[in-house]
């Protein structure tokens, strides 16, 4: 079971590298492209703190539920922000 979080976390691993080379190759596409990747990595952050306080001090919850329960509550807001702020004129 832990191969599919570690599917998970690589996929996103992924996809912020793709992202800071279009970024950083300015071939961004947003106007705020800055402010997207910053909200993105600054919620990131936040599911990697929560995610180790509840694998470390998970008594009640499985596992794999433990390592992908704050990604999967976390992502959907991250997405949200990210449309709103991508939309928004620089």
């Amino acid at each position: 079971m832990m191969g599919t979080v570690l599917l998970v976390f690589g996929s996103l691993s992924l996809l912020f590298v793709y992202q800071d080379w279009t970024n950083f190759t300015d071939r961004s596409v947003g106007e705020n492209a800055y402010l997207t990747t910053h909200l993105q990595r600054m919620a990131g952050s936040y599911i990697a703190s929560v995610t180790a306080f509840l694998v470390v001090n998970n008594t009640i919850l499985p596992p794999v539920i433990a390592w992908l329960l704050p990604t999967a509550a976390v992502t959907s807001l991250i997405v949200l922000w990210s449309r709103k702020y991508k939309s928004l004129k620089a």
